[in-house]
């Protein structure tokens, strides 16, 4: 087990130090597992009857406790806003140069999947900005193409990922993934055409 290194005051001065500024503050690579043993530290002072805690020492750790874990959610949520935002900022510029070196590894992956869902979502939307007949056909008119498509859309093609996808919405409504690049899978003909046309796939 972790020493544990966290205190009320700590918490409080990490939530200040994090609240004003705007980058991502540095935290101990384990300070996830320092706050659950804190906690429990703390819980276990209130609950067990061995202790020789007063019972008015009870009632302010008790209170402390509670105010502990408003502050560590106050916390996790502001980081969450300025990795949503580092993800958003990267998928725009791609630069390689925003400061990702405060990220906790619990955090790289939600870094990470939340820059590629971003990523694509744009992409998808600039192109229907850039095909706009093709994507409008794509979205389907119920005209002479419905008789085909009932039959195509039932029809599926098997491929093998370029590149992990998170889940995405096909044009079919449906949700699909996540998948991991060499990975092999059957979709319907729209979706799997589409990601090979985009480069995330190829026939098998």
């Amino acid at each position: 087990m972790v020493s544990i290194n966290i205190t009320y005051e700590t918490l409080f001065d990490l939530l200040r130090r994090e609240k004003n500024r705007n980058e991502l503050q540095v935290l101990e690579p384990d300070f996830f597992e320092q706050v659950q043993n804190y906690l429990v530290d703390k819980k276990n002072s209130v609950e067990s009857e061995k202790t020789t805690v007063s019972r008015a020492e009870k009632e302010k750790i008790r209170i402390q406790l509670k105010n502990a874990k408003k502050i560590i959610k106050e916390l996790y949520e502001i980081r969450e806003k300025k990795i949503l935002q580092l993800a958003s900022n990267k998928a725009k510029t791609e630069s390689s140069l925003l400061n990702t070196n405060n990220l906790l590894e619990t955090e790289k992956e939600f870094f990470k999947q939340s820059y590629d869902l971003i990523k694509k979502y744009k992409q998808d939307f600039l192109m229907k900005i850039e095909e706009p007949e093709s994507t409008k056909k794509e979205e389907g008119s119920v005209s002479s193409e419905k008789n085909d498509s009932d039959s195509s859309e039932n029809e599926y093609e098997k491929i093998v990922l370029k590149a992990n996808l998170p889940k995405f919405v096909g044009l079919d409504k449906k949700i699909y993934g996540p998948f991991n690049k060499g990975e092999e899978t059957e979709l319907p003909n729209k979706v799997a055409n589409l990601l090979i046309e985009k480069g995330r796939a190829e026939k098998v």
